[in-house]
């Protein structure tokens, strides 16, 4: 199964700098040490990462992505909102039907502040995740390797410990329309 992450970046650095209660900070720092904490968790967790910032307010009109430390950044062009450009990825890489979620071999994981986003996520087949759980899940890998000892090996989801052939028949459910 292919693993998928996509962030919302400011989400993510203003829940963190409100859990370490800063009210100031410089975003351009804050974005470059989520990129290097984003791809350590990536290379420990497998997955792709897609780490967006919304560029809602900017004159470019046209969204820039690169490559950055394995992972894909993303800044949103001109009226192109973060949350509009997850909407449109989750469905890209999930379906745009119910048969399609269904029969998809891909687990995608959001991270975002946003309710709007966070049901159509949830509607869509994927995963919410909070910024602070990312935010914790970051802190427990420390970009360190995967150790079965470990601590940080030891926490994981449910999903994680279940049965490939399980889990692979509990997520078609859960993307599923079946209303019961």
């Amino acid at each position: 199964m292919n693993r998928y992450l996509i962030v919302d970046g400011y989400n993510v650095i203003y829940q963190h700098a409100e859990l370490e209660k800063r009210a100031v900070f410089d975003l351009a720092d804050e974005r470059e040490d989520l990129i290097h904490r984003l791809a350590n968790y990536s290379g420990f967790k497998g997955c792709e990462t897609v780490l967006v910032f919304d560029a809602y307010a900017r004159e470019d009109p046209k969204t820039r992505e690169e490559k950055r430390s394995g992972i894909t950044v993303v800044f949103t062009g001109r009226d192109i909102t973060a949350d509009a450009y997850i909407e449109r990825r989750v469905v890209e890489l999930l379906g745009d039907t119910p048969e399609k979620r269904r029969r998809s071999r891909r687990l995608v994981e959001v991270v975002t502040s946003d309710g709007a986003v966070q049901q159509m996520v949830l509607g869509s087949g994927a995963v919410r995740i909070s910024s602070r759980e990312l935010i914790r899940a970051m802190g427990e890998t420390g970009g360190a390797t995967p150790d079965r000892g470990s601590e940080a090996a030891q926490h994981h989801r449910l999903g994680d410990q279940i049965e490939g052939g399980v889990f692979t028949e509990l997520d078609a459910l859960r993307k599923s329309d079946v209303s019961h």
